[in-house]
């Protein structure tokens, strides 16, 4: 039987004109979380374009801003400029939907690649290969959440969150 239950003042409901929650599955405790959405009708507009720093370590994203500045604009310099960033910023949008979706991809092939070297190795003897690619792997998977990792971190700019998420007085106290 489900118990969750989710209290609000008439005040809340009456400024808000679509209220919808749902529980978050995944958890591996009994007690999931609800999510609350509250939605007054208003378009809050584009969301910022935000630069990632770590965009500067993946190939080919320095040669994408070399061919999007390089590109010819004919008019006033500031017209030119405003052009430039523009073009730059969207170039970087799209680029930026496109490595993420490749990176997704390669995190859940390495995670396909290490359940079928767990099969096939159920059934035979562990030999030093088997062991060395199973390390390989568990490497690159690591790597992956790392990056997946310090890529949340600078999305939130959450100080806490150095080099993993450690359980400190420090987070307690910014709840």
């Amino acid at each position: 039987e489900r118990l969750d239950r989710i209290l609000a003042q008439d005040k809340i409901l009456a400024y808000f004109q679509r209220i919808q929650s749902s529980i978050i599955l995944g958890y591996i405790s009994d007690h999931k979380p609800v999510a609350l959405r509250l939605d007054n009708g208003s378009y809050p507009g584009p969301i910022p374009f935000k630069y990632n720093k770590d965009w500067e370590r993946v190939e080919g994203f320095k040669d994408l801003i070399k061919e999007q500045w390089a590109m010819e604009i004919s008019g006033s310099p500031h017209f030119i400029w405003e052009s430039k960033i523009k073009n730059l910023r969207q170039a970087i949008k799209q680029w930026a939907r496109q490595n993420a979706a490749l990176q997704n991809r390669k995190k859940i092939d390495i995670q396909q690649k290490l359940e079928q070297l767990n099969i096939d190795r159920e059934g035979s003897q562990d030999t030093e290969e088997d062991q060395n690619k199973e390390g390989d792997l568990l490497k690159e998977l690591y790597n992956q959440n790392r990056r997946e990792e310090e890529e949340q971190r600078q999305k939130s700019r959450c100080l806490w969150l150095n080099s993993g998420d450690k359980n400190t007085t420090f987070f307690h106290n910014n709840l």
